[in-house]
């Protein structure tokens, strides 16, 4: 049953957070890796990843045990398209919380670019299991789907929509519906 799986993935990332270290870290480097952080993200959102990208290693540098400093780095190395880097900062981030949902979902990407669609069907459903917002992700997902270029990326994540949606679907429409796993998402 789903109820089983979800509660042996839960056990399994709540003893990935036990073994992951959390030193603790001076707080000038603390403050500073946060502020680094925050002026990545402005970069990021004027348009300048290359900017944003030295702004959140240089953070990750000072406090590598942030997950979310460790994700927005993961996430400009998507964008800029140094896979294999973004896909050491998303292995970063959930080293340290193993249910960051947007990591997961990077991580999907990434996989998807590297043709490994079942690694990346697996990563979209654990960020899908891990989503406080599930909706809000269906959402960005299908935005994704829309803009993407990449015939891998795109497929990976029609593929995971797709799943999400015949999963949330309820049992008793499903025999009406029929398989919505091989629905094209338009």
């Amino acid at each position: 049953s789903s109820d089983l799986d979800a509660t042996t993935i839960g056990n399994a990332a709540s003893a990935l957070e036990a073994l992951s270290s959390k030193p603790n870290i001076d707080k000038a480097a603390y403050k500073d890796s946060r502020a680094k952080n925050k002026t990545g993200l402005q970069h990021h959102k004027e348009g300048h990843d290359d900017l944003a990208v030295k702004n959140f290693f240089a953070a990750y540098k000072l406090n590598p045990f942030d997950p979310e400093i460790a994700d927005n780095l993961g996430y400009v190395l998507y964008i800029v398209g140094d896979y294999a880097a973004a896909k050491k900062a998303y292995l970063a981030a959930l080293i340290h919380s193993a249910r960051r949902a947007s990591a997961w979902g990077g991580l999907a990407k990434v996989y998807a670019v590297n043709t490994i669609p079942d690694k990346a069907g697996n990563a979209f459903a654990l960020a899908f299991q891990f989503s406080k917002a599930p909706k809000t992700l269906r959402q960005t997902l299908l935005a994704s789907y829309r803009e993407e270029q990449i015939p891998t990326v795109k497929s990976a994540v029609g593929a995971a929509l797709a799943a999400n949606y015949s999963a949330v679907v309820a049992k008793a429409l499903k025999s009406a519906m029929g398989n919505l796993e091989t629905v094209e998402i338009p």
